[in-house]
């Protein structure tokens, strides 16, 4: 279970199948509701707001799972803590998501 310690998202539990070290949080306009985008494949819809987050802890665990072709280890496990400072408008193309996340692979 991916759970969003503080930011927009403060509070909540979200299941995903991967909990990479950077994570994109989406909350529809107007709604009330998130996902998150922890897939290589996953972009936002144009009414989605993005949110930045970063793992402060967590790992992977399960078996494996093929989604579309791409094959993923088992159920993501992560806390996460926004990082307000990043623009999530700013990293809505997989090229640009992939580019930032790379620049801080250091």
């Amino acid at each position: 279970m991916i759970q969003l310690l503080d930011g927009p998202a403060a509070g909540r539990k979200i299941s995903g199948l991967r909990a990479p070290v950077y994570l994109r949080v989406v909350k529809a306009r107007g709604s009330s509701v998130f996902d998150v985008l922890d897939l290589l494949t996953d972009d936002p819809r144009e009414d989605e707001e993005v949110f930045v987050y970063r793992q402060v802890s967590g790992h992977q665990f399960g078996g494996r799972v093929n989604i579309g072709g791409q094959c993923y280890d088992g159920i993501g496990d992560g806390e996460y803590r926004h990082m307000p400072r990043v623009n999530g408008d700013k990293l809505r193309t997989r090229a640009a998501w992939r580019a930032w996340v790379e620049a801080r692979k250091t």
